[in-house]
């Protein structure tokens, strides 16, 4: 028969009804009962069973209450509390009134605070009697003259026509078609006839089929929405989503498990051809073992998706997507498996007989069907097969990456004034590029979400931005699964904007979608000035961060966007603050000309213009607000540099101004130079003095006493004096020699002993200030100085290099145990800043997060020592090398040409030495007592 239109929509919501009936909460579950029937008079008991998620029953007291209504909607139980017993059975006894009817009634239950009722209706109805053999004949006989045997006019009755017997039916044919031309051979109805048993069998299959259709559908939605709720959890914790699923590695994956299949499946076809094709020449034995290994190679549906099984690996790809053909090879796995079962049970019970014979012609007939919906690596993306499915998501992938290079291509070229003639239609064009090949529901909502006050460059600007966050999200879409909600967050230009794309992509149930991402942390309260319903913005005291958060729920395929914007001058680096800091060095450095400190100011100002200048380039380089953002942390580096490096140019400009009056010089940079050299030359010239003196007294007395003796005698007329000729005295000349050589050796010697003390004192100084590390991203946490057995004297620059195809793993300990931060798709350079045992500690840009660097812990076979450009080839031996500024002001000599090696020496920055020889970016050198050892070509150059 076929079922009425009011029958199927009956059918249709049983089945609604029934599954929504089964909707519990996460922390219990009842059984539900139909509703009972109680006699006025008796005891009536109202009950359920409360069992936790493990199915234990649950016996605490006072959760659970019994409200009823009498069949008028007055109140007649309220609020009855219900007591457990051991097994979890809540119940309430109590006698049913005298008034029958319907009382509504449910049952309440609050375990854990979550509250659940179910309803408990019941019927009150009168007390009957069991009728007795005169009233159970008296309602089947009563009528006159029919007893059991004679019918009276029961006959006659029953055929209403004297000429209708059992054996003929009289004008019966004639009195049901009411008209001689109907018969049971012509269609025509409109012709009043009936229609053909080919007509009713098409329409029935017809109608069956809408209907299977219809039901089928329903059954399905009722499924998934059933697992959903079974597989919910007791507590929800919301934590901020992984954004870093990696598509191409789940997609390997998937087709290593696929191969796997498509393995596992042609050994069973093949196991099963050859036991039908042998079935008489071998024994139940054989057969048996046979069927048993194939049983063992299709496991059990409960298999785990880490099982080697066709039951697993199908699991394992149900659980990663949500394909259609999956759900298909999981049925025909289901029925070679009852296959299976009647082979083994035909073998076990009856033997080789021709029925399991007949089984194991079926079983390879399943095979044969399970090997069409799998199909083979070559199939292309527009066959309905398993691995035609792969290739399209495969080739998709491949299209939204494609897409994405062409965003990036666009943005890469936006300063370009010679490619912006076209820029609105390529633009143009790349949306609806974009658009034809998304998965993700409403994302062109994206696009009409644009502010369109905004200048037309920034309106287009933002449209690639779009473009680049649909593909994002499609890209997240297929490596999380459509039924999972996801957020995706990106910037767009407007001041900043903080866009997020909040998703419920499931066809079949609403749900809520948290977000959650923090903000850069340079930004402040007072900087966001808009935000979108429904988000909060929250301060993180441990990050020291802002932080958007929101929960939103969206129905089956609903999407929102939201935003926040934040005032774009907090990234801001303007012409004038570097200008002002380019008139700074230049006016600084004009009073060092002609001065001792001119040599110290001309480097000064050297490296500020430098510094100024790079953060100016890396400014003007930036074209998106992810650029800008990071371009702002490397610059503000920059002029933190140069800032610093300005006030060493007041320190002297200070000094030399001070040289100028003679306190000043005094009191200058050479105090203790200036005054040892006044006190060594004045306390010379004392002991000068005093002995010139001394020299000066002896010669008087002397002369004195030569005058006495000559006036004794008288001289002799017309003789000449003899006059006594000198003698020299050697004596004389060292007396007076001596002590000028003593003090002037002493001065010397103390003079040089503070010359030198100065001298190096100054180099140090001049090195402290000249020696600032130039660090290309800012860190929330400090970078740890390099350990004294690992550093080379510089920042340790190595290399990540990421396997082609692949990613690597950056770990937050060093372990593989250790949770995950980011995978990187991409070699880059990162700084080493120690290591343990085979991990090391780096530090590095993190690009797709919007908050300052990352540190991590990387395993030691990834990582690659730096080969720097160096200014001579490796086979130039002939030069010097001059060891240039490092950070730590020296740089070690080792004896290999790696970092891993003995340590022979060290030496400084502005020291110069023959080369020896060069491999992989070292430099040998001579030391000046003969020994060779390398230095890293990263702080050393050849001349």
């Amino acid at each position: 028969m076929i079922p009425a239109p009011n029958a199927r929509i009956s059918l249709i919501l049983a089945i609604t009804f029934t599954a929504a009936a089964l909707v519990l909460p996460s922390s219990a579950r009842a059984a539900a009962g139909a509703p009972q029937t109680c006699t006025v008079g008796t005891t009536c008991v109202i009950g359920e069973y409360l069992y936790d998620d493990t199915y234990t029953p649950i016996t605490t007291v006072d959760i659970c209450s019994l409200n009823a209504k009498e069949p008028d909607g007055d109140p007649y139980i309220t609020a009855q509390n219900m007591p457990p017993a051991a097994d979890g059975w809540y119940s309430h006894s109590f006698t049913a009134p005298a008034t029958t009817g319907y009382y509504r009634a449910e049952v309440c239950c609050s375990p854990d605070g979550e509250e659940m009722c179910l309803d408990k209706s019941f019927q009150v109805t009168e007390s009957s009697t069991a009728p007795s053999a005169v009233d159970i004949a008296d309602e089947v006989w009563d009528y006159s003259g029919r007893t059991l045997d004679n019918f009276g006019t029961l006959v006659t009755d029953i055929w209403g026509g004297t000429t209708r017997t059992l054996s003929s039916f009289g004008n019966l044919v004639s009195n049901i078609w009411s008209n001689d031309s109907r018969t049971l051979t012509s269609s025509g109805v409109d012709t009043s006839s009936l229609a053909t048993k080919t007509d009713l069998k098409v329409a029935t299959q017809s109608a069956s089929l809408g209907d299977l259709g219809t039901i089928k559908t329903t059954v399905n939605e009722n499924r998934l929405l059933l697992e959903q709720l079974v597989n919910k959890p007791i507590i929800e914790n919301f934590v901020e989503e992984d954004t870093t699923a990696d598509l191409e590695t789940k997609l390997k994956d998937t087709k290593t498990v696929s191969s796997q299949l498509y393995a596992n499946n042609q050994y069973i076809a093949s196991k099963t051809s050859l036991l039908a094709s042998r079935w008489y020449g071998l024994s139940e034995k054989q057969i048996l073992d046979g069927v048993m290994e194939l049983s063992n190679l299709l496991g059990e549906e409960s298999d785990a998706s880490s099982d080697n099984s066709i039951f697993g690996q199908i699991n394992w790809l149900r659980k990663s997507w949500d394909w259609e053909v999956v759900d298909s090879a999981y049925s025909q796995a289901k029925t070679i498996a009852n296959s299976l079962n009647s082979v083994q049970h035909q073998l076990g019970s009856y033997g080789n007989t021709k029925l399991a014979y007949s089984e194991i012609r079926n079983l390879a007939s399943s095979t044969s069907s399970f090997s069409k919906i799998v199909g083979s690596i070559g199939d292309v993306s527009s066959k309905k097969t398993l691995f035609g499915k792969l290739n399209e998501v495969e080739d998709l992938a491949q299209v939204l990456d494609s897409r994405s290079q062409e965003a990036d291509k666009v943005l890469a070229g936006w300063k370009d004034n010679s490619k912006k003639k076209n820029i609105a239609s390529v633009i143009s064009d790349l949306v609806k590029k974009v658009l034809a090949v998304n998965r993700v529901p409403k994302a062109k909502n994206i696009f009409a979400a644009i502010d369109k006050s905004k200048s037309q460059e920034t309106q287009l600007k933002n449209q690639v931005l779009g473009a680049k966050a649909v593909v994002a999200a499609n890209k997240l879409l297929l490596a999380r699964g459509s039924g999972k909600p996801l957020t995706n967050t990106w910037l767009e230009e407007g001041s900043v904007v903080f866009k997020s794309l909040v998703t419920n992509p499931s066809r079949l149930i609403t749900q809520d979608v948290p977000l959650k991402y923090y903000l850069p942390p340079e930004v402040t309260k007072e900087s966001i000035i808009s935000t979108s319903d429904g988000l909060e913005v929250k301060y993180d005291t441990e990050k020291g961060q802002y932080y958007v958060e929101g929960t939103f729920k969206l129905s089956a395929g609903e999407s929102m966007t939201l935003s926040v914007t934040v005032d774009e001058g907090i990234w801001e680096i303007t012409d004038d603050q570097l200008a002002s800091l380019h008139t700074q060095a230049e006016e600084l450095a004009k009073p060092l000309e002609k001065t001792s400190y001119f040599a110290q100011g001309v480097t000064l100002k050297s490296d500020i213009d430098a510094s100024l200048d790079k953060a100016k380039g890396l400014r003007d380089a930036a074209v998106t607000p992810e650029q800008k953002i990071r371009a702002y942390r490397e610059a503000n580096i920059e002029l933190n540099s140069a800032k610093e490096k300005i006030d060493k140019l007041k320190e002297l400009a200070t000094q030399a101004g001070a040289t100028g009056t003679l306190f000043g010089f005094v009191g200058g940079a050479q105090t203790l130079a200036v005054w040892g050299l006044i006190i060594i030359m004045s306390a010379g010239f004392v002991f000068l003095a005093l002995y010139m003196r001394a020299l000066g007294v002896n010669k008087a007395i002397k002369e004195k006493g030569g005058q006495v003796k000559k006036g004794k005698g008288k001289p002799t007329a017309g003789i000449i004096p003899e006059v006594k000729k000198r003698k020299f005295q050697f004596g004389k000349l060292v007396q007076v020699v001596l002590p000028l050589l003593i003090v002037s050796a002493v001065s010397a010697t103390a003079s040089a002993l503070i010359a030198r003390k100065v001298i190096l004192a100054s180099v140090e100084k001049q090195q402290a200030a000249l020696s600032q590390p130039q660090v290309l991203a800012e860190s929330t946490t400090p970078t740890p100085t390099p350990s004294e057995e690992t550093a080379v004297g510089g920042e340790d620059i190595v290399k990540i290099v990421v396997p082609k195809g692949g990613t690597i793993n950056i770990r937050k300990g060093p372990s593989t145990s250790d949770e995950i931060l980011l995978r990187l798709e991409t070699s880059q350079d990162v700084t080493r800043i120690g290591d343990e045992g085979e991990w090391v500690n780096v530090v590095f840009d993190n690009p797709t997060a919007l908050e300052s660097i990352t540190e991590g812990w990387v395993n030691e076979k990834y990582v690659e020592e730096p080969q720097p450009e160096i200014s001579t080839n490796d086979a130039e031996v002939s030069g010097s090398v001059i060891i240039g500024d490092t950070p730590t002001g020296w740089l070690r000599v080792r004896s290999s040409a790696n970092t891993s090696s003995e340590e022979v020496a060290k030496v400084n920055p502005g020291e110069s030495f023959n080369l020896v020889d060069s491999s992989n970016g070292w430099f040998q050198i001579e030391l000046p007592d003969g020994v060779t050892g390398w230095v890293s070509g990263q702080y050393a150059s050849v001349e």
